[in-house]
């Protein structure tokens, strides 16, 4: 009431950040101040961890200083970052892969990128959104993000080995699959045209990177049979091996 009265914005020279305010309030709270400049964003906040309200809520209130958010948010920056080694670090030129920029009003939160034309390996999006474009020169607000390091495998497995031989119980079928990149998902095998059916590795896991396996093929009719086998990573990339086997027929007694 008071900074009412004397005509005082208080907005204009304090705004609550994530260290200097939310993290300090219950989380009902923050909620609630939320929905007073962002109410279409509460739900969602809801479920994230008590950190992660603060820093939303902090980005929130930068992205409100103007009546409409949409032109508030005038540049909206996304970059991947990335590198082979483990030891992903935010700062370094040769991260920068590719780098995105839109202008003007922002009708979606969703971008949708086609990563199969990027090198396998660790990498970090980084989202910056500034409003400095709609205020005057130095009132701008700016903020970044940076997500946890994930996985990019464009790489199919291999299959280095794949032998079929008939014996007396039917087919053996054995061979090996391996994943540069990460771990196996599955194996699959078909015989001729027929449907893919899911193969035991040795050792009873598909989750690794280097997997053998054995499996007998009981009942397959005298002559020739094709034996695709199939290896799957985590990636969804696929492989496809096959080989023929000749099973002899009935010797009469």
């Amino acid at each position: 009431e008071l900074a009412q009265a004397v005509g005082l914005d208080m907005a204009a020279w304090w705004q609550p950040t994530a260290e200097g305010y939310f993290k300090h309030v219950p989380k009902a709270a923050v909620l609630q101040a939320v929905g007073e400049f962002a109410p279409e964003s509460v739900n969602r906040l809801a479920k994230l961890k008590k950190a992660d309200i603060a820093r939303e809520a902090e980005r929130l209130v930068q992205c409100s200083r103007t009546a409409d958010h949409k032109e508030a948010v005038a540049a909206f920056v996304v970059e991947l970052l990335g590198t082979a080694a483990e030891d992903l670090k935010i700062g370094d030129a040769d991260e920068i892969v590719l780098k995105l920029e839109t202008s003007g009003e922002l009708d979606a939160s969703l971008l949708t990128w086609n990563t199969n034309t990027l090198n396998d390996g660790r990498y970090r999006v980084k989202v910056v959104a500034t409003d400095a474009p709609g205020n005057a020169i130095g009132e701008g607000l700016t903020a970044e993000s940076v997500s946890e390091p994930f996985r990019i495998d464009n790489t199919p497995p291999v299959i280095p080995s794949l032998e079929a031989i008939a014996i007396a119980a039917g087919v053996r079928v054995k061979g090996a699959a391996q994943d540069g990149q990460g771990r196996l998902a599955r194996l699959d095998l078909a015989t001729d045209d027929g449907d893919w059916r899911s193969v035991t590795p040795d050792g009873g896991l598909a989750d690794q990177a280097e997997l053998t396996f054995t499996v007998v093929l009981p009942d397959l009719a005298p002559g020739t049979h094709l034996i695709s086998m199939r290896a799957v990573d985590e990636a969804g990339n696929a492989v496809t091996r096959a080989v023929q086997v000749a099973v002899p027929g009935a010797r009469a007694k």
